[in-house]
């Protein structure tokens, strides 16, 4: 049971680095991770990065749900708490890395 939460924490984590480090090197973005940037860059800055990251992820969440629902599944199927993790975490992660990144980058 422990060893399942371990994975889920360092998964949540790694994926988080990884996207900061890809953010900041300018390597190019995928175009779920540019909906966050492009909200935060509309809003000029109005809404912040972690959360346009949130509120895209939940919006994909209930979509998933939506369509889920309408087909007759169940939501648990596509809805985990692996999910709901990296929905709230993920933003607030990955803006978390980015700002320790572009400091030592900057040094």
């Amino acid at each position: 049971m422990v060893l399942w939460k371990l994975a889920l924490c360092l998964g949540t984590l790694f994926a988080s680095l990884g996207v900061a480090l890809y953010m900041i090197a300018d390597m190019g973005l995928a175009p779920y991770d540019s909906v966050a940037l492009i909200i935060e860059k509309l809003t000029k800055g109005k809404v912040p990065f972690q959360f346009a990251r949130v509120a895209s992820d939940i919006t994909v969440i209930v979509i998933g749900v939506a369509f889920c629902l309408a087909a007759g599944n169940n939501v648990w199927l596509i809805v985990g708490i692996g999910t709901i993790a990296n929905a709230l975490l993920n933003g607030p992660l990955i803006q978390f890395f980015r700002k320790r990144i572009e400091k030592v980058v900057d040094l």
